[in-house]
């Protein structure tokens, strides 16, 4: 769902001084499509029905939970490093604000180029700063000093085994390496082959990395940039420009989803997962109270599909929000298990923001009676706690 739909409850800023112990991993993006994409997949904390949004100074900051933490994202208002609103301001004030153990920034870059392929996700290894120049008369050097990336963190990117994301039925690339990164937006063939030629083993450039780690520089010990390819910075960037940095967006951020759903990857860098429990009247394995109608089915799922927020108290589900929030429980790469053994997978789902593919999921199992098919699959992975399906005489 993109965060033009989303609704958020609002705190004041000193909210955070009685929950900071909480939230020590900080995100941050820099482009409207990261940040939807990034919205998409945030889940309210505990207790709450909202992703909670808070005004401080020149930020907004916005708390929720992204695969098993809790999280801070704070969002530049301008591309680039340096200029105000940009992200080295942007990212100190979110460390000096909410006092974080991890920053990872997620998002779109530019690709070196063949074999790579749209989707592909960079990790960095290290971030290079190309505008750091000495420009002589007869040569040019480059001055900046690169900054490398949290070992652990990059560990825990480079040896996942069962990441399943899809763009066109094929798994993006991980590649790590260096990242180059500068003031100027590269859309120019000349220029992008000039920058390869200084730094031939780099995989790709973007914008913001190098005042990220600069940010952190004395603050943070532990960052990381993971930034999925969406175009190749060569003059082609206006080609089908909105489609490729919505795929790359997604890719990034579903990889940065999967690696930080382990509730024990990063005790070593002081996260603890949230409580694996679910909030007091959300269990979705509840009994189920009615069987409702086919046509009452159907007008119950959509309801739940497209509700915004949920009562603090709800009522005992129906079967049909029953089946929902447990789909909704799982993870995203549970769910695409889940739609492949029904039978309704499509690839089209890889491009689809996760709640917007949720809903279409969920209409292509009703219009292909599938529905009961889903509560067996669904049953096998969390049993409900009425065993009898209720779907079988819909």
């Amino acid at each position: 769902m993109s965060s033009s739909t989303k609704i958020y409850d609002e705190e004041d800023s000193k909210y955070i001084d009685s929950v900071i112990n909480q939230f020590n991993l900080l995100l941050v993006t820099a482009t409207k499509v990261e940040k939807e994409t990034l919205h998409s997949y945030l889940k309210p904390i505990e207790g709450r029905a909202k992703l909670i949004k808070i005004h401080q100074g020149k930020q907004t900051y916005f708390l929720g939970v992204f695969g098993q933490y809790n999280i801070v994202h704070v969002t530049c208002d301008n591309m680039g490093s340096t200029s105000p609103q940009a992200s080295i301001s942007t990212t100190i004030d979110a460390i000096n604000y909410c006092k974080p153990t991890v920053v990872v920034m997620m998002g779109i870059a530019f690709g070196a180029g063949r074999p790579q392929r749209l989707g592909d996700v960079l990790v960095s290894e290290i971030v290079t700063p190309y505008e750091i120049q000495r420009v002589g008369k007869n040569n040019t050097i480059n001055r900046g000093t690169p900054g490398a990336a949290c070992t652990i963190l990059l560990n825990r990117f480079k040896h996942i085994t069962d990441w399943e994301h899809k763009i066109r039925r094929r798994t993006p690339a991980i590649i790590p390496g260096e990242i180059l990164s500068g003031e100027k937006l590269v859309d120019n063939a000349a220029f992008k082959k000039k920058l390869f030629t200084f730094f031939p083993s780099a995989k790709g450039g973007e914008m913001e990395g190098t005042c990220i780690y600069a940010a952190c520089d004395g603050r943070v010990k532990h960052w990381l940039i993971v930034k999925a390819i969406c175009d190749w910075g060569d003059g082609t960037k206006k080609n089908r420009k909105k489609y490729n940095q919505q795929v790359a967006a997604v890719a990034a951020v579903d990889l940065c989803s999967h690696v930080f759903s382990s509730p024990f990857a990063f005790k070593d860098v002081s996260l603890q997962p949230v409580s694996a429990g679910v909030a007091p009247g959300n269990d979705p394995t509840q009994s189920i109270a009615v069987i409702p109608s086919t046509t009452e089915v159907e007008k119950e799922i959509l309801k739940e599909m497209t509700e915004d927020t949920k009562p603090q108290q709800p009522s005992l589900p129906t079967s049909a929000q029953a089946i929902v929030r447990s789909f909704l429980s799982l993870s995203d790469q549970k769910k695409i298990e889940i739609v492949k053994k029904v039978g309704i997978y499509d690839d089209s789902f890889t491009t689809m923001y996760p709640h917007d593919r949720d809903k279409e999921i969920f209409s292509r199992a009703r219009k292909k009676n599938l529905l009961s098919e889903m509560w067996e699959a669904l049953n096998s992975a969390a049993p409900f706690a009425d065993s009898v399906n209720p779907y079988t005489n819909t």
